[in-house]
């Protein structure tokens, strides 16, 4: 028990005793000071009442006007403000022929960044390939047979590791350097290779030219055979043996893997088409851009594998766009007869 009761006890029994009317004031008026000193019992805290369940709406009406909870189907001064295109300064994409100057120039710094970057992939596969990881441990292994002979011996034989590992590395990026000569050979005299066949550059732009497929026409296209045909049929005047070789193909980097790769084939496809003739054949040449190899056979792994992938889709693609060729009138009544032949017999 707390000091305060004993004292106000005492006082109590004080006043029990005390005749004298003065001093029971007194008193009375002490006990009432320390009562009122003494520490109020806190009181429990009664239940607040509920909200009414009425609705969201009606709760948010009822605060103020400046209140930023918004009324749904109600507008503000700032929806007013908010920009009708939200998709305004963002540039458009697209794919095309270039016919500029200035976009071929992009088209084919791209095609050298493509081979360039060749350079990066080739020292990886030459540094993680086993051979090269079986020849460097195995040089660190003879070092540290023949130079480690004690603890005091681990500054030197941890030198020389560095040492000699950075040299391999040195070599690899040696090695692997001749596909930055190839990519300072991509100008306009290998667009036009001395040749006489149609080069068609097409890109696709989105505010720089971030893809490129180069393709080259060889045989007679579709304008210059409506020139010589004089009056005769269109179709037989285009040769069948028509091809179209796809010299480069290539996306930027941060670019690759959207699918930009396969809209600048289908688009090729469709070039092709419309100016060699249906009949054209659709490929990439033995020697395109990215066909070309400078390090040993065993560390191309994956160059050929990125080759091989790229055929296939061309061919997957060229099968989803291939069109049936229109047959000739001795075809047609060929096809007459046979099923009137065929609803006899079922008759």
């Amino acid at each position: 028990m707390s000091d305060p009761f004993f004292r106000a006890l005492h006082l109590n029994l004080r006043l029990a005793f005390d005749d004298d009317l003065d001093s029971n004031t007194k008193l009375r008026r002490s006990i009432y000071n320390i009562n009122t000193a003494m520490p109020a019992r806190r009181k429990v805290d009664q239940p607040t009442a509920l909200p009414s369940p009425t609705s969201p709406t009606s709760e948010i009406s009822a605060t103020d006007s400046s209140s930023p909870v918004k009324h749904a189907g109600t507008t503000t001064d700032s929806d007013s403000e908010t920009p009708n295109n939200l998709l305004e300064g963002i540039p458009e994409i697209g794919t095309f022929i270039a016919n500029e100057p200035t976009d071929q120039v992009a088209a084919l710094k791209l095609v050298a960044d493509s081979i360039a970057q060749q350079r990066q992939h080739g020292s990886r596969a030459v540094i993680f390939h086993p051979a090269f990881l079986a020849v460097w441990f195995g040089i660190l292994g003879v070092l540290f047979q023949f130079t480690y002979t004690s603890i005091s011996d681990l500054p030197m034989f941890g030198t020389t590791s560095v040492g000699i590992s950075m040299a391999m590395l040195i070599a690899t990026r040696m090695l692997a350097s001749g596909y930055l000569v190839k990519a300072e050979a991509i100008n306009w005299l290998w667009l036009l290779n001395q040749s006489e066949d149609k080069n068609i550059v097409i890109v696709t732009r989105f505010g720089e030219i971030i893809g490129t497929v180069i393709l080259r026409l060889v045989g007679v296209t579709v304008s210059e055979a409506g020139k010589k045909s004089r009056g005769k049929s269109l179709k037989t005047a285009i040769p069948a043996d028509g091809k179209a070789l796809i010299r480069a193909w290539t996306v930027q980097r941060k670019f690759r893997g959207k699918g930009e790769g396969k809209i600048l084939l289908k688009e090729a496809i469709k070039v092709a088409r419309e100016q060699m003739g249906e009949s054209v054949e659709v490929s990439f040449a033995p020697d395109h851009a990215n066909s070309q190899r400078v390090m040993p056979n065993i560390f191309n792994g994956k160059f050929n594998r990125d080759d091989k992938r790229a055929r296939v889709l061309l061919e997957r693609l060229l099968a989803e766009e291939s069109v049936e060729p229109e047959k000739t009138d001795a075809e047609k009544k060929k096809l007459e007869k046979q099923s009137e032949k065929a609803a006899r017999s079922r008759k």
